[in-house]
């Protein structure tokens, strides 16, 4: 799933994608999604940050997030 942030990173906005079970697994190649309104690559609209779900979002549950998880800028 698609989730997106309201707090701007920089000059962009974060979009995380949740990627759970066997997704978050998967090399994904993140830089080269498109947005469906725009001809526009995500990464260059947004940060795109990668997690395996949406608990390990939460303060507590920081241990679970991969130690180097995939980001994607333009800058």
């Amino acid at each position: 799933g698609l989730m997106h942030s309201s707090g701007p990173v920089g000059r962009h906005r974060q979009l995380v994608l949740v990627l759970e079970g066997e997704l978050y697994l998967i090399p994904f190649p993140f830089a080269l999604l498109k947005g469906s309104s725009s001809n526009e690559y995500l990464y260059e609209r947004f940060a795109l940050i990668a997690v395996p779900s949406i608990r390990s979002l939460s303060p507590q549950s920081k241990s679970h997030l991969r130690k180097n998880p995939p980001t994607y800028s333009s800058s």
